[in-house]
């Protein structure tokens, strides 16, 4: 005997082809085990031998394949995420306005970071602060301390933290803040009732010093309601 797959309708069998087969299932090639369909199968003139190889690749790409597993394991987790309702806390950041002691670039280059490197601009205030606006998805099972999902929130659960980003015009960061989620309590976001969560970036320790050595890391934030 040889291994085949059988067109749907047609007594003819044809090699089986692992690329085509992988495409029409969805799945990477990296993580295909191919079990090959039998010729001789009673169901192969109904073309069930290629579903058979089908069902049989998906068990051992889903348990034994890295790539495959944590996409069916993602998406599962976003299935229940959506079933359970996503909760959502608005942050409103105020930075002081001082910029890096080196820095060529513009206001469109200064702004909170997202995953993708993008930076998100502010809206500047008469005082000199910059105040930032995102809307943060929370994770609905009541850990511990909250954890904060989407594009802005970097970092490990329990060490979370946004990018306050300014870049050079080549591209490359000149200076970048974290700024710790971690101060954000279940009470917190309970309290909020649909009002921002106010983050006051602590000033620097440190004297901006023009042409001087910039100052990055971790920066101080501390976290209260809305009043009003």
């Amino acid at each position: 005997m040889r291994n085949a797959v059988t067109k749907c309708g047609d007594s003819d069998s044809v090699p089986l082809d692992k690329t085509a087969l992988a495409r029409s299932a969805g799945i990477p090639l990296s993580g295909v085990e191919i079990v090959a369909a039998v010729t001789d199968s009673p169901n192969a003139a109904h073309g069930n031998t290629f579903i058979a190889a089908v069902m049989d690749i998906l068990p051992n790409w889903r348990t034994n394949s890295a790539h495959g597993n944590g996409i069916v394991g993602k998406r599962r987790s976003e299935r229940a995420m959506a079933k359970q309702g996503t909760l959502s806390v608005r942050l409103r950041i105020v930075y002081d306005g001082t910029p890096p002691n080196v820095w060529d670039g513009s206001a469109r280059d200064f702004g909170l970071q997202d995953k993708d490197n993008v930076l998100h601009t502010g809206k500047p205030e008469r005082s000199g602060a910059i105040l930032f606006d995102v809307a943060i998805d929370v994770k609905p099972e009541r850990a511990a301390g909250p954890v904060l999902l989407g594009k802005f929130a970097h970092g490990p659960p329990g060490k979370q933290f946004l990018y306050l980003s300014w870049r050079n015009t080549n591209g490359v960061y000149a200076q970048r803040l974290k700024l710790p989620l971690g101060g954000i309590t279940w009470a917190d976001i309970d309290n909020a009732q649909g009002k921002p969560l106010i983050g006051e970036v602590a000033p620097s320790n440190k004297p901006r010093v023009p042409g001087g050595t910039n100052i990055g890391g971790t920066r101080a934030i501390a976290w209260k309601p809305m009043n009003g």
